[in-house]
């Protein structure tokens, strides 16, 4: 938007306050963050896992972007689940659960 950082960085107020907090969103959804894919990629299908993501355990289905934000995993980071984490798990779950979404065996939902 601005061509650099620095105005957002030393003045965060623009985005909590303006329509830049949709667009931030916006931004965050659709722009990969490498080595992470975009949200939007995973959901569609156009991010595939390579074999370095399978040897990791990192599948392609739409629950991912769930945990996708914060997963160590994916730069290869530590194999413990972290407070935050085990909360996306159970919050997961549970919501399944009142959705009557059935949760496989297989799932892969955490590191």
């Amino acid at each position: 938007m601005y061509g650099d950082v620095r105005p957002l960085l030393d003045k965060p107020e623009l985005v909590a306050d303006t329509w830049m907090n949709l667009a931030s969103a916006v931004f965050f959804f659709v722009y990969p963050q490498p080595p992470k894919p975009s949200m939007l990629h995973v959901i569609d299908g156009t991010w595939q896992p390579n074999d370095r993501d399978k040897a990791n355990g990192l599948v392609s289905r739409f629950r991912r972007p769930l945990f996708r934000s914060s997963m160590a995993a994916w730069s290869g980071g530590g194999a413990d689940e972290n407070a935050q984490s085990l909360n996306r798990i159970a919050y997961y779950k549970e919501f399944a659960n009142y959705l009557k979404v059935p949760v496989p065996a297989d799932e892969v939902v955490g590191l």
